[in-house]
């Protein structure tokens, strides 16, 4: 997965996903209400620095916030997982959410971590 600045949006997922919404829907709405159990989606989205806080980002699942999910999408309700926060020295934001078809198992959240771990981020925001 790769982002680019100035604003961009990247998305990853597990086999037999087919991604249907815009680069920029958030929630990806129209994807969620086809994701089965088994299946997961990583979306990543950039954006110039709004002050999520001073501590950087860590890409690691553990320090996700769980949330309900989605507004649009069908029971069962896929899984929401968050990371937020500024890239250190790169005066920008991360948006990273995971969405998981059924209970995350540990299976699941390695695949998901995995496309973590594949992420590359711009080196600074521009101009």
């Amino acid at each position: 997965m790769h982002l680019r600045w100035p604003l961009s949006a990247a998305w990853t997922a597990t086999a037999g996903v087919r991604y249907v919404n815009g680069a920029y829907d958030d929630p990806p709405n129209a994807t969620l209400a086809h994701l089965r159990r088994g299946q997961v989606i990583v979306y990543a989205v950039i954006q110039r620095g709004t002050g999520f806080g001073s501590t950087p980002i860590r890409l690691d699942l553990r320090r996700a916030r769980h949330l309900p999910c989605c507004e649009g999408a069908t029971p069962p309700y896929p899984y929401d997982w968050e990371l937020t926060g500024p890239v250190h020295a790169r005066r920008y934001d991360l948006i990273v959410r995971v969405y998981f078809g059924s209970h995350p198992t540990p299976t699941l959240v390695g695949a998901a971590q995995s496309a973590l771990a594949r992420l590359r981020l711009p080196s600074s925001p521009g101009p």
